[in-house]
């Protein structure tokens, strides 16, 4: 039946053309409605009007718009120019769209392609989605190949892993399974599960790994996680790094809250910040242990902490273990060498400045090129003050040796107690170098004999249990 219009033509029984120009209904039960030179070819098929439309699906239709083609069944345009539709597929409308999947979806825009079962593009312009149940919202040039993956927009992103997901932005790419990447530029989430928030050219290439933003940041260890910053790599299992510039973790479930160029390689281990230019990083080589802030600290013991200053080491090259258990407060140029043992401050601009505990349970409380090599042995401050006998004791002043078993100085300048339980309080220039002998103090006193005392102006206690008293 044809109901008005010109030179149209039906060549199938139970057709109808409402009107228009130059129609041509050639299969069964087919509708056309109006415009011109639009035709169906299979049963049951229907343009609304439009011109040069071509259905030759069965059940297909067209309800509008130029040049649009349904080559299956039940496809579907609704209008637009040169949009196609295949097999239960549907073209809501804009310009040379292709909808090949089965019940694939383009909702519009401009040269789009969903071409996987269930396939979703809702508009944009030369947007893909051609895996299974894919979709991409909107947007220039974004691709959706992995089964079940979704891009929300943006332009250039690809989401080719399983079920992964890109939000927006530019050039991003999540390519593994569950993978996401929220927006930003060229961000990759390259492992299982992994996420990128935003930021530029973040990566997350380990499983369950995380990069919340910034720029140029790494993840590679498993469930390995940066906030932000820049430049920023966290390597092993669980590592984490907060935020700054050129920070690397290597080490097992560590991290660095902050800071620049500063290197954790131990496990369990912290750095909270400071560093600065590459050659100021703080470094972390020991197990469970800690750096709070300056630069160029440095621990290789473990269990150990240096909370601040700068370019102090609590290391024992020989054997690394030796430093374990120790701590530096801060300060600059200070070592740590013995087990158990703590500098808390002092030191100088140059390593001839640096205060050394270098005996297991040593102490320095302060002051500059002092030195605590025995076992248990103590300088509180002052200047190049040895306490190198086991349980030995400086108190302060300078140049003081206390090198004896439980040898104690007080203070004072350049005494010297080297013998057991020998004992100077001060003053200048005195020795104590009989077992237990005592020097209370003065100027240039001697008590070499055991159990003797010495104290005035050059007294000589030479003898066993002499007393000597000086002009």
């Amino acid at each position: 039946m044809i109901s008005g219009g010109r030179r149209n033509q039906t060549l199938a029984q139970h057709t109808t053309v409402g009107g228009g120009d130059q129609n041509s209904v050639g299969g069964d039960y087919s509708v056309i409605s109006g415009g011109s030179e639009n035709s169906t070819s299979n049963w049951f098929a229907t343009i609304g009007g439009g011109s040069l439309n071509s259905v030759s699906g069965q059940t297909g239709s067209i309800a509008g718009g130029s040049h649009n083609t349904v080559t299956g069944w039940v496809g579907f345009v609704g209008g637009g120019y040169e949009n196609s539709a295949d097999y239960c597929a549907s073209i809501g409308g804009g310009f040379r769209n292709l909808a090949t999947g089965y019940y694939a979806h383009i909702g519009g825009g401009i040269e789009n392609a969903a071409s996987a079962s269930y396939s979703v593009v809702s508009g944009g312009i030369e947007d893909t989605a051609s895996a299974v149940h894919s979709a991409v919202g909107g947007g220039w040039q974004n691709h959706a190949s992995g089964l079940a993956s979704y891009v929300g927009g943006g332009q250039g992103n690809s989401a080719s892993g399983e079920h992964a997901t890109v939000g927006g932005g530019t050039g991003n790419i999540a390519s593994q399974v569950r993978s996401v990447v929220a927006g930003g530029e060229t961000n990759a989430a390259a492992g299982q599960r992994a996420a990128i928030c935003g930021g530029t050219s973040n990566t997350a290439s380990g499983n369950i790994s995380f990069v919340g933003g910034g720029s140029a940041n790494q993840t590679v260890g498993l469930g390995s996680a940066i906030s932000g910053g820049q430049m920023n790599q966290a390597l092993n299992q669980e590592a984490f790094i907060g935020a700054g510039q050129g920070n690397l973790v290597d080490g097992l479930q560590s991290s660095i809250c902050g800071g620049a160029f500063n290197r954790v390689h131990g496990n369990y281990s912290v750095i909270a910040g400071g560093g600065g230019d590459p050659q100021d990083s703080n470094v972390v080589s020991g197990n469970w242990s800690f750096i709070g802030a300056g630069k160029t600290n440095k621990i290789t013991g473990s269990y150990s902490a240096i909370a601040s200053g700068e370019s102090n080491y609590i290391e024992n090259a020989a054997v690394p273990t030796y430093s374990n258990w120790s701590f530096i407060g801060g300060g600059r140029n200070n070592r740590v060498r013995g087990a158990y043992s703590v500098v808390v401050g002092g030191g100088g601009a140059t390593a001839a400045d640096s205060n050394s505990a270098r005996g297991d349970y040593s102490f320095i409380g302060g002051g500059q090129r002092s030195n605590a090599e025995g076992l248990q042995s103590v300088v509180c401050g002052g200047r190049s003050n040895q306490s190198t006998g086991e349980k030995s004791f400086c108190g302060s002043g300078t140049g003081n040796t206390a090198s004896g078993l439980r040898a104690f100085v007080g203070g004072g300048t350049l005494n010297n107690a080297s013998s057991q339980d020998a004992t100077i309080s001060g003053g200048f220039q005195n020795v104590a170098s009989g077992s237990s002998a005592t020097v209370p103090g003065g100027v240039g006193n001697e008590a070499t004999g055991n159990f003797s005392t010495a104290m005035g102006f050059r007294a000589k206690a030479n003898h066993t249990g002499s007393l000597c008293l000086g002009r």
